[in-house]
């Protein structure tokens, strides 16, 4: 039952037009004190698992069986509903968010009906492009001033390569820069643009590109033959669909902009984020720890200064600041940086325009959305029930010890470290820091101080446990160091100081040490045995009735 069970919880939501022949779907397949299941509701049931995930009803047993589930999900969900799971924050912020992405998608799709195209002469001529390879290397640097002084070095003689490997902060420096055979499109248009412009040997002038500013040179360059020619212009026509819809997304949201009057007041903007620059410093945190909450000192008058405005509505300090809060902080922008801010709020805006549009075009009344948005609940829902009641299973500690000790080899503990880094910008800024720790200061106090590294500077620069091969970098870095050795290395993220606290062997772990995950791996069968138990006496206690007959009618197909 667990298997089945499951698939009915987890099944896909693909619509599919479930025949139940010519019976009639209010009849009642199965009923019990307080509830049942109609011909209908069973169809339902059927609908929301893939084709893959169907049992093949071809006899009496398999229908049963499959009856079975449907009652145990339904009687599950209706113990939910009691416990009212369904209204809690987990189900409905979950479902509000399908909801919306639904709605975004559904608006988008509309707008884009018929005026999203791919000419057949553009796919031919991106087709002719992709015959030329080159090979070539790069150097990415953050600003237009490094670029040029690596450019200037470039000229007075100083190999590419080097400087690649001492200086990019592209994954491609630990390779010297080396991007092996590229075609055109592998890359972005601009850097494709400056590539393929050049002849062997030579050098492009600095451009910018996405993470920063790129020098490049190309080592060979000739014209070869496509493996698969249908397959490469398929790839192009998708490709390029893509690029067509991205435009004609942006041509639709300026429109919804202007038709809603959208001014944004940069004025504003700009002092919002000289306010959360002040209350930053007095937190003594910096722009980039952005994964916590931040109160701004705000008077009654001051948060509700306008930031945005739009046609009926406007978006003051106060707003901005709950929506910065209430956003993943992977989203969230520098605090103190204009420039990120005005384009954060933009994309919030947008997508909010968006839904106030599906709304008013009755969207969100379509009967497809809403059934959708049923089965989103219900699968929520059960996945809440299942989680709420098996939150205080034990599993014997006798039990976990014996499969412990049958399968030891499972737990294998693997090698790595435990190491800590701090993370900066500038070498000089890493070896002042170094000589700061080496005079006996605390490196996880210099790390929440000075590490750029959002996610680590909290910890101190704690990484935890690394295994070897997670991170072939640091893997290049710890081989040469020693337990408790703290080094300066040039690293993609810039330039990092790290320490090598411990080095672990791979090794068969105590009981003590695997104990968590050998009872993590028991959960699961003492789960299933738990709701098959609850289920079982839950059909006891309401009395539940199958009409055997007209299951037997029922043919929802295999």
């Amino acid at each position: 039952m667990k298997t089945a069970i499951a698939v009915l919880i987890l099944g896909s939501l693909v619509p599919l037009c479930a025949s139940a022949g010519s019976v009639d779907p209010e009849a009642v397949l199965a009923e019990w004190d307080g509830g049942g299941i109609t011909v209908e509701q069973y169809t339902q049931w059927w609908e929301r698992m893939t084709p893959r995930e169907r049992p093949v009803l071809d006899s009496e047993k398999a229908k049963r069986d499959y009856l079975d589930n449907v009652i145990s999900a339904q009687l599950m969900l209706d113990e939910a509903h009691a416990l009212k799971l369904d209204e809690s924050r987990n189900v409905v912020e979950w479902v509000a968010i399908r909801k919306t992405n639904m709605l975004r998608e559904h608006v988008f799709s509309q707008a884009e009906k018929g005026r999203v195209l791919v000419d057949e002469p553009e796919v031919e001529a991106f087709y002719a492009r992709r015959a030329e390879q080159i090979t070539a290397r790069h150097i990415v640097v953050s600003s237009l001033a490094e670029a040029r002084a690596i450019k200037d070095s470039l000229e007075a003689g100083a190999s590419f390569a080097d400087l690649a490997a001492g200086y990019s902060t592209c994954v491609s420096g630990a390779n010297q820069g080396y991007l092996g055979p590229v075609r055109w499109g592998d890359f972005s248009e601009r850097w494709s643009a400056q590539a393929f412009a050049l002849e062997p040997g030579e050098v492009s002038m600095p451009f910018e590109v996405d993470n920063g500013y790129c020098l490049v040179t190309i080592e060979t360059k000739v014209v070869a033959d496509l493996a698969d020619p249908e397959a490469e212009r398929e790839a192009i026509r998708s490709r390029l669909f893509r690029g067509a819809t991205f435009v004609e997304r942006q041509s639709y949201l300026d429109s919804l902009t202007m038709a809603y009057d959208v001014e944004t007041d940069v004025n504003a903007v700009i002092d919002l984020c000289l306010r959360y620059a002040d209350t930053l410093e007095d937190l003594g945190l910096t722009a980039e720890i952005v994964d916590i909450n931040i109160g701004l000192p705000l008077t009654d008058a001051e948060k509700e200064i306008p930031v945005v405005t739009f046609e009926d509505g406007v978006l003051d300090y106060q707003g901005v600041v709950d929506m910065i809060n209430g956003q993943p902080y992977v989203v969230r922008p520098h605090l103190d940086d204009p420039e990120q801010m005005i384009g954060f709020l933009n994309r919030q805006v947008n997508d909010s325009l968006v839904i106030r549009e599906a709304h008013k075009l009755g969207y969100d009344q379509l009967p497809e959305i809403a059934g959708e948005v049923e089965k989103l609940k219900q699968k929520r829902t059960l996945m809440r029930f299942y989680n709420y009641t098996s939150s205080t299973i034990k599993v014997p500690e006798d039990t976990v010890r014996l499969f412990f000790e049958s399968r030891k080899e499972e737990f294998m503990i693997q090698a790595g470290h435990t190491a800590s880094k701090l993370v900066t910008r500038t070498r000089a800024e890493a070896e002042s820091l170094l000589a700061l720790i080496e005079q006996g200061e605390s490196f996880e106090e210099l790390a929440r101080e000075n590490s750029v590294d959002p996610f680590t500077a909290p910890d101190g620069g704690d990484m935890g446990f690394m295994a070897k091969g997670k991170d072939t970098e640091f893997d290049g870095f710890f081989s040469t160091m020693d337990e408790e050795d703290i080094e300066i290395f040039r690293s993609v993220e810039g330039h990092v100081i790290v320490w090598l606290r411990r080095r672990q062997e791979e090794k068969i772990p105590t009981y003590e040490e695997a104990r968590a995950a050998a009872e993590q791996s028991l959960r699961p069968l003492y789960k299933a045995r738990m709701h098959k138990e609850w289920v079982g006496q839950r059909r006891k206690d309401v009395k539940v009735k199958i009409n055997e007959a007209l299951l037997l009618e029922v043919d929802l197909g295999s």
